[in-house]
């Protein structure tokens, strides 16, 4: 009886000493955060309240203007800190114990397919990352500068009845089933989509979709309840976030399967695709098939929706501004050397092309300052960060960097909310819409090939003209960028 006692005794002390640990830590991060801007917050819920039927991103870009930088917010007992100058992202970004993703991000890495290397933890991010690097090398993206202007040949061939009949469309839609199929070919190897097949890219696109809104929803929103994976589950959004996380299983399942087969049957020398360096891992024991699925997916999602929306961004700037179109136009003549401007789709673009294309480089990086697809970089503290100011952000805290503001500060960028390419003739130290540091997107190199390979065919073969304006595109953030309601254009041929 009295070791029974004896070890309750010992246990309930344990509790408590680890309650009382937590209990002092959360003391101390309350108050080391006081020391930071924000909107009052009230015992229990924090600044919830605030954010009650909003839509985040507005509330969000709104709190960071009111209460300067940086700005203090508490969801329930949940502290983050919003970041939205270049003089305080530089000192996180730059540090190696900045490298944490955002803490509710494991509910994605919990998902089905969902431990890609976008939602890894700082412990084996880095390890993972020099792993895939090789996928990423600026030879491996070159060698699929073909794909990338096969794939934009049929867009051309698409769109030449708007050419005819003057109708306006929403180019987003169109934008992104070529993507994705130009995607699929670098990513899956170009045997898989043989029989092109446009339904299968809809569905695709339609669950990463539903993941990113509900998601979205899971994370950003005040309901606790939902963090819970056994009630997020048994709502509506979950069964839809399931249901679509299977869908892209099941097709990056069948992708590995069909390129397994394709290894054994080839022989001598074929283009290297991202899914044979993943098989090339898993054959020598660093990945297994889990992992190989997880990339499969992360890639997708991170390659096809981000550079779709760059290149609709950036058509959308160029159609308000004929005059940098015309002088895109103008570059691509030489490069096309004698051709007819109906006749864009006889020339096969190499990557020895898209390094002439200065001026269209110069309108990607204006567009992409303008409009980051991904305007806000997650990111979590893993020890105490101390800022140039004294200020300390404390380890574990949420951190949200909001590229979208940095991207208007009239320090860096005069007359930020205008159109200006030429603007990017130096380099702008502000200027990050791929991130900075340790977690910078792995992937810039590749989706700026693609971008300028495609806004290159398109301009070259038509005239682009909007029926929006700048005040009437609404935006919804889903991670990513979206026009809500698409953007739409009216072509000419170019004669």
């Amino acid at each position: 009886m009295a070791v029974v006692l004896l070890v309750i005794l010992c246990f309930t002390t344990l509790l408590c000493v680890r309650k009382w640990s937590k209990l002092t830590q959360y003391y101390r991060t309350f108050n080391l955060l006081e020391r930071f801007s924000g909107p009052p917050a009230y015992l229990l819920i924090g600044t919830v309240p605030y954010m009650l039927f909003t839509d985040f991103y507005k509330w969000a870009n709104a709190m960071c203007q009111q209460y300067g930088d940086p700005v203090r917010f508490w969801r329930f007992g949940h502290p983050m800190i919003f970041i939205s100058s270049y003089k305080y992202a530089v000192q996180l970004l730059t540090k190696s114990n900045f490298n944490g993703k955002l803490q509710d991000l494991d509910m994605i890495y919990r998902h089905p397919g969902g431990k890609g290397l976008s939602t890894m933890q700082a412990d084996i991010h880095s390890q993972k990352r020099k792993m895939l690097a090789p996928a990423f090398s600026r030879a491996i993206v070159e060698g699929s500068v073909e794909a990338f202007s096969e794939e934009t040949k049929i867009l051309l061939n698409t769109l030449q009845k708007f050419a005819v009949t003057g109708d306006a469309f929403n180019m987003v839609d169109y934008m992104m089933t070529c993507l994705f199929h130009m995607v699929a070919r670098s990513d899956f190897g170009d045997t898989f989509m043989e029989n092109r097949n446009d339904n299968t890219a809809r569905q695709h696109m339609q669950a990463l979709h539903t993941i990113a809104e509900t998601l979205s929803k899971r994370i950003l929103g005040p309901n606790l309840l939902l963090r819970k994976d056994f009630i997020f589950f048994l709502t509506k959004d979950g069964k839809a976030t399931r249901k679509a996380g299977n869908t892209l299983n099941s097709f990056a399942l069948q992708a590995v399967e069909k390129r397994r087969l394709y290894r054994k049957t080839v022989t001598g020398e074929h283009n290297i695709c991202y899914l044979d360096i993943l098989l090339d891992l898993m054959d020598s024991g660093l990945m297994n098939e889990d992992d190989v699925i997880s990339e499969l997916n992360n890639f997708m999602g991170g390659a096809y929706d981000t550079t779709a929306l760059t290149i609709c961004w950036t058509l959308f700037l160029l159609a308000l501004n004929p005059q940098h179109q015309e002088k895109v136009y103008e570059e691509l003549q030489h490069i096309f050397k004698s051709l007819p401007s109906s006749s864009s789709s006889e020339y096969t673009l190499t990557a020895n092309d898209t390094k002439e294309m200065k001026y269209l480089e110069l309108c990607l990086k204006e567009s992409l300052r303008l409009f980051p697809p991904a305007p806000i970089f997650p990111r979590s503290t893993v020890t105490d960060m101390k800022l140039d100011d004294g200020r300390i952000i404390p380890g574990k805290v949420d951190v949200l960097i909001f590229a979208n503001l940095i991207h208007r500060d009239p320090e860096y960028f005069p007359n930020p909310e205008k159109f200006d390419p030429e603007r990017h003739l130096e380099p702008i130290p502000a200027f990050m819409p791929f991130s900075m540091g340790v977690r910078n997107c792995i992937g810039q190199v590749y989706g700026m090939y693609q971008s300028k390979v495609v806004l290159a065919y398109l301009i070259r073969e038509f005239v682009w003209e909007t029926t929006e304006s700048w005040e009437s595109v609404e935006i919804a953030y889903q991670g990513l960028l979206y026009p809500k309601n698409g953007l739409h254009f009216k072509i000419k041929r170019r004669c």
